[in-house]
């Protein structure tokens, strides 16, 4: 069984929190122990940290990333 957070900037209805969950499952291939957290200071979106692998969603990483590729 692997663990897998989901971390979005406030409380998630309960069909979108199902479809991400399901869709992790489904991802996973395996049984996930899934805890969900809420963190005020992200902007928007969702992160997912699955064991050692992190997916940033959030609308923090997004402008980071423009910012990034502006400086270039």
């Amino acid at each position: 069984m692997s663990r897998v957070t989901v971390i979005s900037a406030k409380r998630l209805d309960s069909a979108t929190l199902d479809g991400i969950i399901s869709r992790i499952r489904k991802k996973a291939g395996e049984d996930v122990e899934i805890n969900i957290e809420i963190d005020s200071d992200l902007i928007g979106g969702i992160i997912i940290r699955h064991d050692d692998i992190v997916y940033d969603g959030s609308v923090r990483y997004q402008l980071e990333r423009i910012k990034r590729q502006l400086k270039r």
